[in-house]
């Protein structure tokens, strides 16, 4: 049968309008697919990135004291970076100190091919041990202070000034029973004083830190970012940042100045003018050599001997609850803010 002249082609028309049809509709598909694989990219690259930022948070608490955060000024920053593990990630970021108890960390993480990048942020406070220093000079055992020797309870304006805290008076010398105190050549109400000048707890007695206990000292011991070795002798060299010493054995102090916590697993002399500022605690004795020495803060120990050496020097133990604070915060760890602690920067 012969097909009209007029509508020769048509089959053809049809058809190739088909075929486009078809291109559009699978050209779209496609685009949708294309769109949806990068969505889920992108998505999976962000759970990626945000995951990072997070890692970020946790390594900052987690490594809180070796970062020595406790330890900037207010106002004063410091910087943390990282890598998950793999390669599918990193973090960077910083610790800032708000105030004296509060810090703000900021965490960017980044995903494994750096296309998506999330950024947290936590305020987090110092949670310092519980540590009651009632007295300039704790002791469970015997006290022997010399003419030469001074214990006072009274702080001083200057030792509480970078605290913003007004200065307080505790007792000069704390010990279970008030006839552990040996005065040679002096009197309470002149070497040592405070309010009262000697307090008494019994329960002293049968401490084995004074007032730490084994958890406090157990919790400051891992803590520590300085580690001494048993006998060791720190001469001359003074340090004006805060840290925790922590001595394995006895330790001599000859000269310098020094802040922060210092444990003494044995005992513990002071000389040449050295001067410590902050907490002190030694299991065995406390004693000042020749050029005598000076602690600012508080002190506990199992026994003192304080201006007997008669070694041409005055041996000085004077509370601060300022530099206690300030020396805690070394040993302090973090934690978030119990309600709105953490955000999402973008």
């Amino acid at each position: 049968m012969s097909v009209p002249p007029g509508r020769r082609g048509a089959a053809l028309v049809a058809a190739l309008f088909v075929l486009v049809v078809l291109d559009v509709v699978i050209g779209a598909l496609c685009f949708v697919a294309l769109q949806e694989l990068r969505v889920g990219r992108n998505a999976a690259g962000a759970r990626r990135a945000a995951g990072a930022a997070e890692a970020g948070l946790d390594a900052a608490l987690s490594g809180w004291a070796g970062g020595g955060y406790g330890r900037l000024d207010v106002g004063a920053a410091a910087s943390f970076a990282g890598t998950l593990a793999g390669g599918t990630g990193a973090w960077s970021g910083s610790v800032l100190r708000l105030n004296q108890r509060l810090f703000l960390i900021r965490s960017t993480g980044h995903d494994g091919g750096g296309r998506a990048r999330r950024t947290q942020l936590l305020v987090v406070r110092l949670a310092l041990p519980a540590l009651a220093t009632t007295a300039a000079l704790t002791v469970s055992g015997t006290v022997r202070v010399g003419p030469e020797g001074r214990v006072v309870g009274a702080s001083a304006a200057a030792d509480e000034g970078p605290c913003g805290s007004a200065p307080d008076t505790v007792a000069g010398v704390l010990l279970p029973s008030a006839d552990r105190l040996e005065l040679a050549s002096c009197a309470l109400g002149g070497c040592v004083s405070g309010r009262p000048d000697l307090a008494v707890d019994p329960a002293l007695a049968t401490a084995g830190v004074p007032v730490v206990g084994e958890s406090g000292w157990a919790r400051l011991r891992g803590a520590a970012d300085l580690e001494l070795a048993a006998g060791a002798v720190l001469a001359g060299v003074s340090d004006a940042d805060g840290h925790v010493f922590h001595a394995a054995g006895d330790l001599e102090i000859i000269g310098g100045l020094r802040r922060g916590v210092l444990l003494v697993e044995g005992n513990l002399v002071l000389s040449g003018g050295a001067e410590f500022r902050g907490l002190v605690l030694v299991r065995g004795a406390l004693k000042f050599g020749d050029g005598g020495g000076r602690i600012v803060g508080s002190a506990l120990a199992a026994t003192a001997e304080i201006g007997i050496s008669g070694g041409f020097g005055t041996d000085l133990i004077a509370h601060s609850g300022c530099s206690v604070s300030q020396a805690l915060a070394s040993a302090a760890l973090a934690v978030p803010l119990p309600e709105r602690a953490w955000a999402e920067a973008y």
